[in-house]
């Protein structure tokens, strides 16, 4: 997992690193070690991370690029705006473009 993807997302929400370690139950040195790939960061502690920084996990780890998707028409006029939960809650849907 590269730093630039918690780091990125840490800064977007307005989030301290002292914010993240609190949630996710660990100190600023462990913090580091993941952020810079020089230790694994544990399953559990995967989901941590994905909660406070509102992303999916596939997205922290660099397989998804996207945390949300807007759709406009062709006018610039805003038809939806949906959210990574909303993304999560309705994987299961199709876009049909006609």
């Amino acid at each position: 997992m590269s730093n630039s993807i918690i780091e990125k997302r840490r800064k977007v929400l307005g989030l301290s690193r002292e914010d993240i370690c609190k949630y996710v139950g660990i100190c600023l040195k462990t913090y580091y070690l993941y952020t810079v790939a020089q230790k694994a960061i544990p399953s559990d502690r995967l989901i941590k991370f994905s909660e406070i920084l509102k992303c999916s996990t596939d997205y922290l780890l660099g397989i998804k690029k996207y945390t949300q998707i807007t759709v406009t028409d062709n006018k610039g006029i805003l038809l939806a705006d949906i959210s990574q939960n909303e993304i999560i809650e309705h994987r299961n849907c199709k876009v049909i473009l006609t």
